[in-house]
């Protein structure tokens, strides 16, 4: 087993995980629900591994569980086809992240990986118009969750990354991105870049653009350090990624990751998928492990036992803050702020003053049980 892994159920399920990879029977049956669905994995198991390998009361709540999710996913590829029709008609370029690009690449099926959204990036020059187009086919407008004003477009799409809408009849979230991440010491790659690397896919009669496989991949690995590798299903992402990209694209992905200072997290997703999958690595990843990445990989741990994968407190909440300062300080030569937990620049005065209230929490915590356990 990994070292560091203590969470018993999360051990059996990386176990069969590996059983399944190699074709290894293993005597211990899936019975946690609760970890299986924390970690959105249960896509990555054939129904027929889950039949012969889980408990009965298991089998039956996924068999459920996947008629549902066939349901969900007829409904989100309609919003997906609405969606692209929509952009491609007016005359907007645009990527679609992860979700149906990633399964189409993982598994030749759009629907295996666990996707909740669809994630489209756009040029910064067309957010306000896909704003007003969506905005006319009566789409809910989630996030940001106040109005932008005229004169405030321009600070806005400088400040936030995204925005989430949702189409009326459905539950399936838009996410329009005009920047991969909204700190941009994670990647400092210019939007004119991005758009001249795109790969063609196609699902049923839908076409659409993609980031070329190897800075796809980077980009999925450098979102996983992100999110502090808290899932599994991010981690499987890594080792299939490495199975199916061709030595080319891996060279390729690595010499991306050089040239924007971004390598040592970038390696380090791989380093995690190999921990947990016990993998033949690509020699020239090998090479590039160092004492800073395993460190950072055994940290990486202690979110992926979590029993849930946000931070419920604010001592939760300062412990992702100190992963992610580690996690920025293997960027080379990057200029970076706190952007993640909270989500508030510490640029501003007002958001410095709720980043205080965030840290200073766990203090109010203690004075509020002192005062009730006193009266």
């Amino acid at each position: 087993m990994a070292k560091g892994i203590t969470n018993s159920a999360l051990s059996l399920l990386i176990i069969h995980l590996r059983g399944l990879i190699s074709g290894c029977e293993i005597s211990a049956k899936l019975d946690n629900i609760d970890i299986v669905n924390r970690h959105r994995i249960e896509a990555f198991f054939p129904l027929e591994y889950l039949e012969n390998n889980s408990s009965e009361e298991f089998i039956n709540f996924f068999r459920k569980k996947r008629k549902q999710k066939k349901i969900r996913g007829l409904r989100k590829l309609n919003v997906f086809k609405k969606l692209t029709s929509l952009l491609s008609s007016n005359g907007i370029d645009f990527i679609v992240l992860k979700g149906y690009p990633l399964n189409k690449l993982l598994f030749d099926d759009e629907e295996r990986r666990v996707s909740r959204d669809i994630d489209v990036l756009v040029k910064k020059e067309n957010v306000k118009k896909v704003f007003d187009l969506l905005i006319e086919k009566g789409a809910y407008l989630i996030t940001p969750d106040f109005l932008i004003k005229d004169s405030q477009w321009d600070f806005f799409l400088e400040e936030f990354d995204q925005m989430t809408f949702v189409l009326p009849g459905n539950r399936i979230p838009i996410e329009i991105h005009w920047k991969l991440f909204r700190n941009k010491a994670y990647l400092p790659i210019s939007e004119e870049v991005l758009f001249n690397n795109k790969e063609e896919f196609t699902i049923g009669n839908i076409r659409f653009n993609s980031l070329k496989n190897s800075l796809h991949t980077l980009y999925i690995s450098l979102h996983g350090a992100k999110h502090q590798w808290d899932s599994l299903v991010w981690i499987t992402d890594m080792y299939m990624l490495h199975e199916k990209l061709s030595k080319k694209e891996i060279t390729d992905s690595l010499d991306e990751a050089r040239e924007y200072g971004v390598l040592d997290t970038y390696v380090l997703g791989f380093y995690i998928a190999n921990l947990i999958f016990k993998m033949d690595l690509d020699p020239n990843i090998q090479e590039m492990f160092n004492k800073d990445i395993k460190r950072i990989a055994h940290e990486s741990f202690k979110f992926l036992q979590r029993t849930s994968s946000t931070a419920g407190s604010s001592k939760e909440v300062l412990k992702r803050i100190r992963y992610s300062l580690k996690i920025q300080r293997t960027f080379k030569g990057k200029m970076h702020h706190f952007y993640n937990f909270p989500m508030y620049s510490l640029k501003h005065q007002s958001s410095r003053s709720k980043f205080i209230h965030w840290i200073t929490r766990p203090i109010s915590q203690i004075k509020e049980k002192r005062s009730k356990s006193k009266n």
